[in-house]
């Protein structure tokens, strides 16, 4: 919480960016009662910030006691979490308001995501969470607040927080979490440096899904079908069959081949070189995404890998074609952390399926 970001700390930042929220009356500060969280009551009192501090595993509890002793007259409650510093303060305008004019108990934008992960904040009722404080013993509840809900839906309305179009991009994540996102989350705040708050949320969005980037595969047939799949989304895109020109690979961010022998000798870029690729799992062939330069991947692992065995694809451009038109948003934003394919397809299909408008 205490990195530099953006000319400040993590949550120095977080502060800044909330408290321009327009409908917010009052904010408090709730944090563990440890001392490695003393450092952060300074911050939060110069800022005319209260602060009440609790049990570090009950979540809950902390945000119940922040609540009844500092905000004794809130009706909805909003938990902005320090670990999203890119949270955007419209967008957790937009869910108070919808809150209050649907009459919901809860409603959440990480649930069936169609926001960038970070954007946004849960918000409830105090009703809710003074349910969910009595009701919740289990130490999941007391830690993730909301989940009580989640698997309680028949005590609660609960709704999904659904992005504008301009902000649509559920592929993105803008968490801190480890080292590759504070890697990520430091570029992609200086892309928007300057940039007034209110735009910010479109902008980065568009900003990613400009980057320039090269995706070299095998065939005409599978650049083609790439081409049609991602041009009108993805502006700064170029397809090429190999070999690639030059011109494509040095113009380049970033770099995806549908093979390594696709990637010129020498060939660099600043987000990385990005390999599709199989592997083996036991005894079957997987397809997975790796870093292909030693240098751009921290870790020298695969990044993305497939659950399903290779016999579900017929060769890697294949592959491309099936997945790369919704991971080139992670892939764009950079320094990407690893991703289950089949938990995010799981997830696709709920929100295909439907949710509560």
């Amino acid at each position: 919480m205490l990195l530099p970001l953006g000319g400040a700390t993590v949550i120095e930042t977080v502060f800044s960016r909330i408290t321009q929220s327009k409908l917010v009356d009052n904010y408090v500060l709730a944090i563990p009662n440890t001392p490695d969280s003393d450092v952060f009551v300074p911050l939060a009192r110069d800022r005319a910030m209260s602060v009440v501090r609790g049990s570090e595993d009950d979540v809950t509890g902390r945000i119940s006691a922040a609540v009844r002793t500092a905000a004794p007259g809130a009706d909805c409650i909003a938990r902005v979490n320090c670990d999203n510093p890119l949270v955007m303060p419209e967008v957790v305008d937009d869910a108070i308001q919808e809150l209050v004019n649907t009459g919901a108990d809860l409603i959440t934008p990480f649930e069936n995501s169609t926001l960038p992960f970070g954007y946004g904040a849960v918000v409830m009722t105090r009703a809710c969470l003074e349910t969910i404080d009595h009701e919740a013993g289990d130490v999941l509840y007391r830690e993730h607040v909301e989940n009580f809900c989640f698997d309680h839906p028949e005590q609660f309305n609960i709704r999904y927080q659904q992005a504008t179009p301009e902000n649509w991009a559920s592929e993105l994540c803008l968490t801190l979490d480890t080292e590759l996102d504070y890697l990520r989350l430091t570029r992609l705040s200086r892309l928007i440096k300057g940039t007034p708050l209110s735009e910010q949320a479109s902008t980065l969005i568009k900003k990613i899904l400009k980057t320039e980037t090269a995706v070299i595969v095998q065939s005409n047939d599978a650049k083609m079908t790439l081409n049609s799949n991602t041009s009108r989304r993805f502006p700064g895109l170029r397809v090429e069959s190999a070999p690639a020109s030059r011109n494509a690979i040095d113009r380049a961010q970033l770099i995806i081949a549908g093979s390594a022998l696709n990637i010129p000798p020498s060939s660099s870029a600043p987000l990385g070189v990005i390999v599709a690729d199989t592997h083996t799992i036991g005894e079957r062939g997987h397809f997975c995404f790796r870093y292909g330069n030693g240098d751009c991947d921290p870790h020298g692992d695969n990044i993305f890998v497939d659950d399903s065995p290779q016999a579900a694809y017929s060769d890697v451009d294949d592959f491309l074609i099936s997945q790369l038109p919704w991971l080139l948003p992670a892939f764009m934003a950079g320094n990407v952390r690893s991703i289950d394919l089949s938990e995010r397809r799981a997830k696709r299909a709920k929100r295909i399926v439907g949710v509560s408008p």
